[in-house]
Formats: structure tokens, sequence, C-alpha cells
């Protein structure tokens, strides 16, 4: 999960009234914090290409992404924070909502299936889509 020490954990007491806030919005507006996995290639392009591929078919949810830098690739680092909402805050964010792991005020995403059956996990959002991930790749 995310390594911190003792001061990012004081600075996430501070990101708990906004858990609060985002819960309590939760009925009218879908917020979800998700951790993007970029350390090896492999993994960031399959979370972006997953989240890229739910983004695509509509989900009902606004994701906000935090992935550690440096990453393991910058020109994929410069096109995810293009098409995705990446922020900082939202380290603490993550924290802030493991302080208390059975209240789990706001939804986490895992893009990546622990399992072995990685091939079901890729192929359900990519059989939904249309198949145009073009504009991922191109530039503004």
């Amino acid at each position: 999960m995310i390594e911190a020490n003792q001061f990012h954990k004081l600075l996430a007491i501070f990101f708990f009234p906004l858990l609060l806030f985002i819960r309590l919005i939760s009925p009218f507006y879908k917020i979800r914090l998700n951790l993007m996995m970029s350390e090896r290639i492999g993994h960031f392009t399959e979370a972006s290409c997953l989240s890229l591929c739910e983004k695509i078919q509509g989900e009902k949810y606004k994701d906000i992404y935090w992935f550690n830098t440096p990453t393991c690739n910058t020109q994929l680092e410069k096109m995810v924070k293009r098409v995705f909402f990446v922020s900082g805050c939202v380290r603490y964010l993550l924290l802030a909502n493991n302080f208390f792991p059975s209240l789990k005020l706001v939804p986490t995403v895992n893009k990546l299936n622990k399992g072995n059956d990685r091939r079901a996990t890729l192929e359900i959002p990519y059989s939904k889509t249309k198949g145009n991930i073009s504009y991922f790749f191109c530039t503004p």
C-alpha cells in the first residue's frame, strides 16, 4: 500500500474532514480514490488502460488518482495526467481513509487483480468498449 512516515500520517489527519465531506455528498456525486502502481511499466499501463476503458464506458464515478513519483516512464506519466485527474493530495486522503479500516468512508479502487486470472480482469472492460482508445495516445 502506501508507505508513510509519521509526518505524512500527521498530515493525513487534516484531510479527514474532506473525507467526511466526500462521504456526505456521495448520494449525489460519487467519488472514488485510486492508487495507480507506477513503479513498473506493466502495472502502470494496465491500470491506466483499465481506467480509460471505464471512462469510455461511462462509469458513474468521478475518479481521483495518485501515483508515486518518479514513475517508471515519464512519457506515460504525462499521458495519464493529460487524461485523468491526478493529485498528490489523494495520498493523504487514502492514508486518512485507512486510519479506520472498518469505516471506509470513501471507496477506493485497485485496478490490478491480485489473483492468477489477469486475463478475465482485462477482457471485461476491453470487450465493453468500442475499441477506440486512440485519443489516449494522441497529443493535444
